[in-house]
């Protein structure tokens, strides 16, 4: 007797193609891709914290990726995937401080380009190589690192905010001004 095919997993239906520019966007889609990728680990972090809190590495790792930097999109596409990804670093960034009191630390590891469905027979990682390099660089992982954004080799991504914050108010303030007034 045959058995019944699997059903497909929710996620596999969503489309996350480069093709979703502006003026080309699934909304339903989008939401969905929102629900996983954004909302999804934030919600298996509080799931678990208690057992984080009491535990001896209290640390909680999301699997993220550079297709969410702000500064690093350069090709444009991909807006349900990318938005998903930014959020999800705002997201993990917040609950690094919001656990902070618990002892509970919050990474976020981009694995690299890994040749999977998504990342296509070019990538230049095998699962195996990203996976291994993910691994051992969660084991030196700790409270310092906590509200950081590393790749699979350790290379630490600069959040935006941290080159905004190095300008002084002065500074800031008057680099507004002329781009205000287009000079």
């Amino acid at each position: 007797m045959r058995q019944p095919a699997a059903p497909a997993h929710p996620y596999s239906e969503i489309d996350v193609s480069r093709r979703r520019r502006s003026g080309n966007v699934d909304y339903e889609s989008w939401a969905a891709v929102f629900n996983v990728n954004t909302m999804g680990p934030l919600r298996v972090t509080e799931a678990f914290i208690d057992h984080l809190s009491r535990g001896e590495r209290k640390l909680a790792v999301t699997i993220t990726s550079s297709m969410g930097s702000l500064t690093g999109n350069t090709s444009g596409g991909s807006i349900a995937y990318r938005s998903s990804k930014a959020a999800v670093h705002m997201v993990m960034r917040s609950a690094a401080i919001d656990f902070a009191p618990r002892g509970v630390a919050c990474v976020l590891i981009n694995p690299g380009w890994v040749k999977t469905d998504m990342g296509g027979p070019g990538a230049s990682l095998t699962p195996e190589e990203s996976v291994t390099a993910s691994k051992r660089l969660i084991e030196t992982l700790g409270s310092a690192e906590s509200g950081k954004f590393f790749d699979y080799d350790g290379r630490e991504h600069a959040w935006l905010i941290s080159s905004y914050r190095a300008c002084s108010s002065r500074n800031r303030r008057h680099a507004l001004k002329s781009r205000i007034r287009g000079g």
